[in-house]
């Protein structure tokens, strides 16, 4: 289950992400569970429960072998609360930590699969620095992994091949650098399970 917004779609690429290529190229049997201009943060964007929360609910009565969740960039751009990282149960949905904990946490608890969060490449915004940040403190407490291209210097100031605009990717980029990337990764995290 890949769960994410536009960057997920391939907003900058004609619908067609680097989901699409792990399924064409590598056989991946992908849901791909995106919708532009999303938020982690429980809230509805265009439609009635369309955060990544509320689709997220929808997909517990599907079983999956692994999770990876887009670190979403519309949380940043509409400066959504933060939030913390909980020491107990309970987690706050209306702030990015406590929606990526609460996801994080049923899927563990209903799949128990793998789950890897992705970030975007660098842009310059820093509250989206911190959710890179806290994505990397809830891989510590939860025992997930993050592909971090936020900090991957070989992602940063990409030309326009590969980047529509500075967050979303071209169909060259998702190709030519998201593409291998995810591929290793997510061999990775799959050979241990």
């Amino acid at each position: 289950l890949f769960l994410g917004s536009s960057v997920t779609f391939g907003f900058g690429a004609l619908g067609e992400s680097f989901v699409d290529y792990l399924w064409k190229k590598d056989g991946i049997a992908a849901i791909k569970d995106a919708v532009h201009g999303t938020t982690l943060v429980d809230q509805d964007t265009i439609y009635h429960g369309d955060s990544y929360v509320a689709r997220f609910k929808e997909n517990l009565k599907t079983p999956i072998d692994m999770l990876v969740l887009q670190l979403s960039t519309n949380d940043a751009r509409t400066n959504q609360k933060l939030g913390k990282v909980s020491d107990d149960d309970h987690f706050d949905t209306q702030t990015i930590i406590g929606a990526m904990e609460y996801i994080v946490s049923q899927a563990q608890a209903t799949w128990h699969c793998p789950i890897m969060i992705y970030t975007n490449p660098y842009f310059e915004n820093k509250l989206y620095e911190q959710m890179v940040k806290a994505a990397h403190q809830l891989a510590q407490k939860w025992n997930i992994e993050v592909l971090d291209l936020y900090n991957n210097p070989d992602f940063k100031d990409q030309p326009a091949l590969y980047m529509a605009d500075e967050i979303h990717p071209t169909r060259a980029g998702y190709l030519e650098k998201w593409l291998p990337v995810f591929e290793d990764e997510l061999t990775k995290i799959l050979a241990k399970k």
